[in-house]
């Protein structure tokens, strides 16, 4: 998630290492850098690596998080073509990234967007190319998007509505320019493709472990496999919202599953109960949040309330009965902890609920959650 940061400078390389270099040997953790696993047999309890290695188990845990998806798009392995998801992405990016290079990214989502944004604030001339009428589509009502959308434009972002790429046009093996489905042509140094992410459980193909989109586990993240358990953006979880098993990938919800996996299999048998889909992001010192049922109707048997103020402070609230199960807050979002709480929980709010709705957020501290 810190790839975006890493581009606008923000960060370096150093900032964004989670433990310090002595933290596995101090535990006791023996890491294999750079050896993918290539299969696992679950009878004879072992995984096997990439350079032929067998490594035996008495529990395993498989924790392959996601891998991006370039689309079937002619030209689409030109040099200059990048997805961004490693930091080894952002490190081939950034040389390309200079003041006034031309980039196109495909997508109107949160990693998209956050390429965008990134590439601006080095200076970059950035068009967003997306295939439906507005950006974060699966989050923001109309009206939001196109204020943000309109936030972005005033920072420089160009945006090509109802528009996808139909072919990437390389010079001596290089893009050049990307062909959209409508005939224009949009020069382009380089171009980064913002959506397409699937679960990384390829290597799993024939080891037995049930799995359709994702790994199917249990409530104690268990496999159907004997020993076996996974946790990350490569399972489906139950969803608290929802009400059914899905892949709910965010960095938060996969440290967590880590977690009780780990519990699980050191035989404490402790539940995950299970986790809400939610993303964030600041855009230039605009924050923005959202989670669970965000983009139900009251035609569909649900409650909507909405709240504006000014240019910058959008905050949609989507109720079942009298449950929130869904929100999303735009400029304004100190209190997204308490409705997050709410959602997990699936409270009854009562008198609670009439406050939310008419958007007196001070008065929640006055009721005990």
């Amino acid at each position: 998630m810190y790839d975006f940061y890493y581009l606008t400078g923000q960060y370096r390389e150093k900032n964004l290492l989670i433990r310090d270099d002595d933290f596995y040997e101090k535990k006791d953790l023996h890491l294999h850098m750079g050896e993918a696993c290539v299969d696992v047999d679950s009878k004879k309890q072992v995984a096997t690596g990439a350079s032929g290695a067998v490594y035996p188990y008495d529990k395993l845990l498989i924790a392959t998080g996601g891998y991006a998806v370039k689309p079937a798009i002619k030209g689409v392995e030109s040099k200059g073509v990048f997805v961004l998801r490693t930091l080894d992405d952002a490190k081939e990016i950034e040389p390309l990234a200079q003041p006034g290079a031309k980039a196109v990214v495909i997508g109107g989502g949160f990693v998209s967007l956050k390429a965008a944004y990134a590439l601006l604030e080095r200076g970059v001339q950035v068009t967003c190319i997306i295939s439906s009428g507005h950006i974060l589509s699966r989050m923001l009502d109309e009206s939001s998007a196109d204020d943000l959308a309109a936030f972005l434009i005033e920072h420089g972002l160009k945006v090509e509505y109802h528009s996808d790429v139909k072919e990437i046009i390389p010079k001596d093996g290089r893009v050049d320019s990307v062909l959209l489905t409508d005939g224009r042509q949009i020069p382009a140094d380089f171009m980064i493709i913002g959506k397409g992410v699937l679960p990384n459980i390829g290597f799993l193909a024939g080891s037995g472990l049930e799995a359709d989109d994702a790994i199917k586990t249990n409530v104690f993240l268990r496999t159907n496999l004997e020993n076996v358990y996974a946790a990350g953006d490569c399972i489906n979880s139950f969803d608290l919202v929802e009400k059914a098993y899905r892949n709910n990938a965010l960095w938060p919800n996969a440290a967590e599953q880590g977690k009780f996996a780990g519990d699980n299999m050191s035989g404490k048998k402790t539940p995950y109960h299970g986790s809400i889909a939610m993303n964030a992001a600041t855009f230039f010192g605009r924050a923005l949040i959202g989670g669970g049922m965000i983009q139900k109707e009251a035609a569909d048997g649900f409650e909507v309330a909405l709240y504006s103020h000014g240019d910058t402070v959008r905050r949609r609230l989507v109720f079942r009965d009298d449950v929130l199960v869904g929100f999303y807050l735009v400029g304004d979002i100190g209190k997204a902890g308490i409705l997050t709480h709410y959602i997990r929980t699936g409270l009854h709010l009562g008198k609670v609920k009439k406050d939310l709705l008419e958007g007196k957020f001070s008065t929640l501290l006055r009721y005990p959650i």
